[in-house]
């Protein structure tokens, strides 16, 4: 059962990846869709029958589904509503491919690298900024930016998704107008925690055609589920950025979303100020896969309530030949599951 709250239309594109998901992978699960709305769920239940087209149907008693999924909330209450519906679901014993306390957690962007740090994981490096601490915040930010040793860095919230109030600043500008910097952190930090991470990756896109937009950055975004004991990770897309003087790659901030044969002929690496093109091989792409595997291993490591389905972006680094695989988020509800393809 996918639970929703906003976007029909998207749902049931999401129906039809899982349709074809379930097919290729093999999983004997069919997917239903119902609306969470006003505190209840909607009879009306969605789903694709053989010939790939939505229907519908009521279903009144939920425990006519063995599993759920919850997505597609509303952004507004995202938090107070999941919590809702896993604590719901969990009475009436649902089980929950993404129960809100491992959902909780890796909605917590500082927290989940500082863990998979600790255990070799290749994370940026990042501090957290937290309301209480404001009157310390010049002095903290101006330690950690003459600490760390690159050229640019991002501001975000700790908690959110999709490039909402994300912004990225070189180290020379951030140098020459710091009252600035700040006030941006400012902006965010009365809702919410502000997370300051370095820039890293040097795969870029670049395609003849469109060369006044420049080499855009690289971020790859995969889609894991796992099912009796089985994690399937091999589906995916990139997103690239509006141009290489905006490296946010979030479409919400003008980025693109291409897959692996849009992609494939127009990578390159950077080394220095020079970029060379860059060729991923099969090799690369099983290692990168299990780079996720492990990832996503590591995040559930110790925690009694387990993270079933995720959407994770990740960076490579590469010399040209060997490659590095970059963690940067871990999305709980993922979004852009119709624009997945195998990678």
């Amino acid at each position: 059962m996918v639970i929703y709250e906003i976007d029909d239309e998207y749902i049931k594109r999401v129906l039809s990846f899982f349709k074809i998901f379930s097919l290729k992978e093999g999983i004997p699960l069919n997917f239903y869709a119902k609306r969470f709305e006003k505190d209840k769920f909607e009879k009306k239940t969605l789903f694709l029958n053989e010939e790939f087209k939505i229907c519908e149907k009521d279903i009144n008693n939920l425990n006519f589904f063995q599993y759920s999924i919850i997505l597609s909330l509303n952004p507004e209450f995202e938090k107070e509503h999941h919590k809702e519906i896993s604590e719901y679901l969990k009475k009436i014993k649902i089980h929950q491919f993404n129960p809100f306390l491992p959902s909780f957690l890796a909605s917590d962007k500082f927290k989940i690298i500082k863990k998979l740090e600790r255990y070799g994981i290749n994370v940026p490096e990042a501090i957290l900024i937290e309301f209480k601490y404001r009157k310390k915040l010049k002095e903290k930010v101006e330690e950690f930016i003459s600490l760390i040793q690159k050229d640019a860095f991002y501001i975000q919230p700790n908690y959110g998704t999709e490039g909402k109030q994300t912004y990225f600043f070189t180290k020379n500008q951030i140098i020459e107008n710091f009252d600035f910097f700040i006030e941006t952190i400012l902006s965010i930090l009365p809702e919410q925690p502000v997370i300051i991470k370095e820039k890293r990756g040097n795969v870029y896109y670049f395609k003849e055609e469109e060369k006044i937009l420049g080499y855009r950055d690289v971020v790859l975004r995969f889609f894991i589920f796992e099912y009796n004991k089985k994690i399937f990770s091999n589906w995916c897309f990139f997103e690239i950025s509006p141009n290489e003087k905006l490296p946010i790659t979030s479409p919400y901030q003008g980025g693109r979303i291409l897959n692996f044969n849009d992609i494939k002929n127009n990578l390159y690496y950077r080394v220095g100020g020079n970029f060379y093109r860059f060729n991923l091989t099969e090799i690369h792409k099983k290692q990168i896969i299990y780079e996720v595997q492990k990832i996503f291993k590591l995040f559930n490591n110790n925690l009694k309530e387990k993270l079933r389905i995720g959407g994770m972006d990740i960076l490579l680094e590469t010399d040209g030949k060997n490659i590095k695989t970059i963690f940067l988020e871990l999305n709980p509800r993922p979004s852009g599951l119709d624009k997945l393809d195998l990678f």
